[in-house]
């Protein structure tokens, strides 16, 4: 559904096969007029005020919470931090504040962390598909550029709140390049440059390896950027190979080097090379494992969603078999059968039941809205009580009306 809201008139599907790692896309207010208001539910400049001048401002944060740069170069974290103790340092918001005043721009990083609707917003898009979503905010003041030509190792999301910035897009000399492979040679642009401007209410999306930099016209800028960290072929690769190290031998012998390779033509390597290869296809199971494990390290799933737990663990009593509930989260909880037991894992938590209450846990995660008294036969009354009951205090399903 949030993909849905943030792509309309696009379909999801028809983004992941023809703009997704391939081209840029904007949303222009005309396109979808429902975006402004959807991102007003997000974050408003308000919302920013407050992050800098009263959250970051109350305690020390981690030194790179926030950065500045002006003019397309960075300035030192010196300039606007102190008492740095490790990783943590306190924010002087009265000289970001004369920075920002007299041209810099400033970066809130991981938003997603400080305010509830971001983080929603990127849990949603981590559920649905299964990567690492952040959120960050860049204010820029009018008629300035903040920061430098470069390209990310994520694809992203601009979500220009307030005001609007002219973006010059073009492809790089490495598509999909990663972070490492951002050097002089590799800013230099491919092929066409492409200007956009985004306006409030307004959205573009920038696969990873494309070039780009952003500067604001007679007004000041501040956009929310939803970065999503991609789960590549490599990655995959790289993970089958360690599982089965731990099982092959020949995948922990030696390879042939120096005197070993007298009279070597080359060959013996291909020919082991493809034999090992073919052993990380032998089983379905070893990949599909690799890929459930990996999907839930990446993504942002722990720890497990706790909002409003507190509450309902002092309040449950008053759920009663027609009060009407709701999976909290987009996606349900990981469910797996062993010895008898149903076992719900859920972020960096797990819960056992009766392996006879599946069918019920599953109509619960079903994703409409349900009652105690709407679960399938099997299980009498109180029974179907105290399986909701335990779900909430849980955390794994919200009332949908305060009880």
């Amino acid at each position: 559904m949030t993909l849905h809201r943030l792509l309309h008139p696009h379909t999801v599907e028809d983004f992941f096969s023809s703009v997704w790692e391939r081209e840029h896309l904007h949303i222009t207010r005309e396109e979808n007029p429902e975006l402004l208001s959807f991102f007003e539910e997000l974050i408003t400049f308000e919302d920013i005020d407050e992050l800098l001048t009263t959250t970051y401002a109350t305690r020390q944060r981690r030194w790179d919470s926030i950065r500045m740069g002006q003019g397309g170069i960075m300035i030192s974290p010196e300039m606007y931090l102190s008492n740095r103790n490790g990783p943590m340092a306190d924010v002087d918001v009265d000289r970001v504040l004369e920075l920002h005043r007299a041209g810099a721009s400033i970066i809130l990083n991981s938003v997603h962390e400080a305010l509830r609707p971001v983080g929603e917003l990127c849990r949603a898009l981590s559920d649905s598909m299964g990567i690492h979503v952040h959120g960050n905010v860049y204010i820029t003041p009018p008629a300035a550029q903040g920061f430098p030509v470069h390209f990310d190792s994520h694809d992203v999301f601009l979500l220009q709140i307030v005001g609007e910035k002219r973006w010059e897009l073009a492809h790089s000399q490495v598509p999909l390049a990663t972070f490492e492979a951002q050097n002089e040679d590799q800013l230099a642009p491919q092929g066409t440059q492409t200007t956009i401007h985004l306006q409030s209410g307004e959205l573009l999306y920038i696969p990873r390896g494309v070039l780009h930099e952003g500067v604001t016209s007679k007004e000041m800028s501040a956009h929310l950027t939803i970065g999503m960290n991609p789960f590549t072929w490599a990655q995959l690769l790289h993970d089958l190979v360690e599982q089965v190290e731990t099982t092959d031998a020949e995948f922990r012998s030696s390879v042939p080097t120096g005197l070993r390779r007298v009279g070597d033509t080359g060959e013996d390597y291909q020919v082991t090379l493809s034999r090992l290869t073919r052993k990380l296809y032998v089983s379905n199971e070893l990949v599909s494992r690799s890929v459930d494990r990996i999907t839930r390290e990446r993504s942002d799933r722990g720890p497990a969603r706790l909002r409003g737990v507190l509450y309902y663990m002092h309040s449950v009593d008053r759920i009663c078999s027609d009060t009407r509930l709701r999976p909290c989260g987009t996606q349900a909880p990981d469910m797996t059968r062993t010895d008898g037991e149903l076992v719900l894992r859920f972020g960096d938590r797990v819960l056992t039941l009766p392996s006879f209450t599946e069918v019920h846990v599953r109509a619960l995660f079903a994703g409409q809205p349900i009652c105690a008294s709407d679960l399938p036969p099997g299980i009498d009354r109180e029974g179907r009580l105290v399986l909701v009951r335990r779900l909430v205090e849980e955390g794994l399903l919200v009332p949908i009306e305060r009880v």
